[in-house]
């Protein structure tokens, strides 16, 4: 037989089978989609990240800059400033043109709305010191002059702001009336706001606000006949130690390695989403052929003994594959790409990332294509095999396929899937790598042990199936029997029916248990480390002056303040952050669980039990400390403590030690005491009369912070499950389109049952039972997965992030009883449609 009539017959078939196609295609669909949203967003967010960094060198030949002592843990400002002395020396060296200072910081500075009420905070409030020369132009008004400020056009386009008035600014040394003199914007090739409400100041007015003196960098130009390399050269010998001259490629190349990873996690955050979807719509394609080549049986057979090669066969069921992963790749490409819209704007309006040019590449409709088309194929190929394999005399015999018996070789597949994903699981938990490594293992070895417990589901899933069906038939009568016996008679194909549910569930799952166990270690630790009453501390990173909690303290209705800071660091040549703390200070307000009198043995360091004895340190004994500008010095420890709850890192040290190798004097974290018999009313009374002079301050209760960070740990894994909803619904899908073509396999069966008494809401009730113990199975498979290793992934994470594991339990199993609701409303169209048709046109 000619493989182009077995290609047309297959074509046919598509067309004859396209409403039992649907969902199959859907999933495919919502896959690529997915896929497709990953690279837009990605491609399109990197583009204006990395714009941005080289928009910060356009027309800048060398940058001078203080030495990175160590690389930033987050995209930090290097808090290092080059003094006056070093500009001077850099003007006055031969071959420089020109040499600008540049001043910026990030979220210390924000300026009031027209409304009244302060920016918020959703993204980055940056403001830069005015810089005549730089990227910034002038696009409305003038540039700053002292008491003056500038805007960038979109913010002051968005809240209505007008040039000429006057706004209250808040600044680290105090609350200022500023008058905003012009809007700004980057000139061409020159970066862009990246969704920054982007402020300028006069440089000196920025220095005073600040209450600092320096500049973050220089920007020098060479004069005309001497080259970069030539001047570098030359100034290398000029300036003091500590100092960086960079090219601008080397600038840029900086400036990339600090932003990538913001760039490329949210790309490679939503490519695992796509990536589980891919897996998940795998199940369905699977199922879906393997029943539709079951009830091709009589066709096959046919075509075998009229000279068709199983060869041939499956080339056809081949072709129907790619057809159907060209469509629908076709069609998710274009989805996904309104999807990338959607969540842009999503993105925009609750955190005010920018609106990025988000456009389809060639590489990305040739991925899309890919993977769609790829995943049909593959998802296809066991069925076609098996359906070419069948003999003709049975396929003729038969008319359908009985259903396979599940063999030893599947079995030992699942095994040995399963050995790689806990393999890969202990990876994780025994804290192969930093953090985000630890989380992906956990993550990428509880998908692939999921796909090692699918295959070997069927082992349990009769006994399963018979216990969960026990109380139905009691209670439901013989539909609920039925549903029972169904599930029994294909188990292969109900288990895997099963499994794409069970991927869902389990990640779900273990998320959930990580983040209520995250959330228990915030409102734990700050019940336990905060003996205060109320707490100063901002959500969004910036920090206060300490003189602020100098302030506070002096305040009537004040009894104690103390204050910490969480800054980067260098022990024994290890980056982290430490603690900063007034050690005379902490006993009243915060409980360390430790003693933090000062010694006589020189600088000291107090060191957390935990790594004290993971580092096998003692008190006396040694460790370097390298600061953020380059000084190091030699500490002695003086004791260890055991809660640390309040602070980071596993390092504590007084705060006179980190001013005087710093001169950096600002504090993420105050903590108050009330004075005895002050009534709650009275002290917040006083508090918002402070607040109103000091705006950047938000005095609140220790029980409103936890529940401010609760809410914060919420929203973030919020988003996480809805992303996972969608994979869950895709589940749903396939158990759907499984349930429509099962009824569609056992027509004559249900009719017979029609035939002889069963009534109509007996035959809907039975498919919907059907479906939702396959559901209940699935489910519970996938909630004890995601249990399972949302422990080991607690146990994995550093006690900083999480010091017990703590299951919702409710939450789980409200997902559990959902997911059985889910799957009989999955089922509700095809049970409707059997129960509603003639029992003779289904024994027909």
């Amino acid at each position: 037989m000619k493989t182009s009539t077995l290609t047309k017959l297959g074509l046919k078939q598509i067309k004859a089978n396209r409403k039992r196609l649907g969902l199959t295609l859907f999933s495919v669909v919502l896959s690529v989609a997915f896929m497709t949203a990953a690279f837009v967003l990605g491609g399109g967010y990197s583009a204006v990240i990395y714009g941005w960094g080289e928009g910060q060198s356009v027309g800048v030949d060398l940058i001078v800059e203080p030495e990175l002592a160590f690389q930033a843990l987050n995209f930090e400002v290097n808090p290092a400033r080059i003094d006056d002395e070093t500009l001077a020396l850099v003007r006055d060296t031969p071959g420089v043109a020109d040499a600008r200072p540049t001043l910026w910081t990030d979220n210390r500075i924000r300026p009031e709305l027209p409304s009244g009420d302060l920016v918020p905070n959703r993204f980055a409030t940056t403001t830069q010191g005015w810089d005549d020369g730089g990227p910034l132009e002038v696009v409305e008004g003038s540039a700053p002059a002292r008491g003056q400020f500038t805007l960038d056009h979109e913010t002051a386009a968005d809240n209505r702001y007008s040039i000429g008035t006057a706004y209250d600014i808040t600044t680290p040394t105090g609350t200022r009336s500023m008058v905003l003199s012009g809007l700004t914007d980057f000139g061409d090739d020159a970066g862009t706001t990246a969704g920054q409400v982007l402020m300028t100041f006069d440089l000196v007015e920025l220095q005073d606000a600040m209450g600092e003196r320096g500049y973050v960098r220089l920007d020098v130009n060479t004069a005309s006949g001497v080259s970069a390399d030539e001047l570098r050269a030359s100034l290398e010998t000029r300036v003091p130690d500590g100092i960086d001259i960079l090219t601008q490629a080397e600038f840029q190349e900086r400036l990339r390695a600090q932003v990538s990873p913001f760039a490329n996690g949210f790309r490679y955050g939503l490519l695992g989403f796509a990536v589980l979807s891919v897996f998940v719509s795998a199940f369905i394609i699977h199922n879906t052929f393997t029943m539709l080549m079951s009830q091709r049986t009589r066709e096959i057979g046919l075509l075998r003994a009229v000279g068709a090669s199983p060869a041939q066969i499956r080339s056809s069921v081949r072709n129907e594959a790619v057809v159907l992963g060209i469509i629908a790749s076709v069609v998710g490409i274009g989805v996904g790409l309104f999807l990338s819209h959607a969540l842009s704007a999503l993105l925009r309006a609750s955190s005010g990332l920018p609106d990025p040019d988000l456009s389809l590449t060639p590489l990305v409709i040739a991925g899309g294509l890919a993977v769609g088309t790829g995943m049909t194929v593959f998802a296809s190929a066991v069925p076609a095999r098996q359906a070419s394999g069948i003999p003709v005399m049975a396929a003729l015999v038969a008319g359908f396929a009985t259903s396979r018996p599940t063999t030893n070789k599947r079995f030992i597949a699942g095994a040995l899937v399963s050995l790689v994903g806990v393999v890969v699981v202990g990876l994780g938990a025994a804290g192969a790598g930093s953090t985000q490594v630890t989380l992906l293992l956990l993550v990428v070895g509880a998908v692939i042990v999921s796909l090692g417990i699918a295959l070997l589901n069927p082992l349990w899933l009769e006994p399963l199936s018979n216990l969960l069906g026990k109380p139905l038939a009691r209670f439901a009568g013989v539909p609920g029997k039925l549903a029972s016996q169904n599930i029994s008679r294909n188990t292969r194909r109900s288990a895997t029916t099963a499994g794409s549910l069970m991927v869902g569930l389990a990640l779900v799952s273990l998320v959930l248990v990580v983040g209520q166990s995250v959330k228990d270690r915030v409102a734990s630790g700050a019940a336990t480390a905060y003996i205060g009453d109320y707490i100063v501390a901002n959500q969004y990173g910036y920090t206060y002056p300490i003189a602020a909690s100098e302030a506070l303290r002096q305040l009537d209705q004040v009894a104690a303040t103390t204050s910490l800071s969480f800054d980067p660091a260098s022990i024994n040549e290890k980056r982290q952050y430490v603690t900063v703390a007034d050690t005379d200070e902490l006993g009243g307000l915060i409980d360390f669980a430790g003693s933090f009198e000062m010694p006589s043995i020189g600088i000291p360091v107090w060191v957390t039990d935990t790594e004290a004895s993971a580092q096998g340190l003692s008190v006396g004994d040694q460790v370097t400390i390298g600061f953020f500008n380059g000084a190091q010095a030699s500490l002695r420890v003086a004791g260890t403590f055991g809660n640390n709850s309040a602070g980071q890192g596993s390092y504590l040290i007084d705060r006179s030690t980190w001013v005087e190798y710093t001169g950096q004097t600002s504090v993420d974290v105050i903590v108050i005491q009330s004075e005895p018999g002050v009534t709650a009313s009275g002290f917040r009374s006083a508090m918002d009369r402070f607040e109103e002079a000091n705006a950047q301050i938000r005095v609140e209760s220790i029980e409103a912070y936890v529940q401010t960070a609760d809410d914060s740990i919420n929203q973030s894994l919020g988003v996480v499950n809805i992303l996972m909803g969608l994979t869950v619904l895709i589940s749903f899908l396939g158990i759907a389109n499984t349930i429509a073509l099962a009824t569609f396999e056992r027509s004559k069966e249900i009719g017979l049952l029609k035939a002889v008494g069963m009534k109509p809401r007996q035959v809907r009730r039975m498919i919907r039972y059907e479906a939702a113990l396959i559901s209940l199975f699935g489910a519970f498979i996938g909630a004890a997965i995601g249990v399972a290793f949302g422990t080991a992934a607690v146990a994995a994470l550093p006690s900083s992030f999480a010091d017990k594991i703590s299951v919702p339990a409710d939450q789980i199993a409200v997902l559990v009883a959902l997911s059985a609701v889910a799957g009989v409303l999955a089922a509700a169209l095809p049970a409707w449609r059997a129960a509603r048709t003639p029992a003779l046109d289904l024994i027909r």
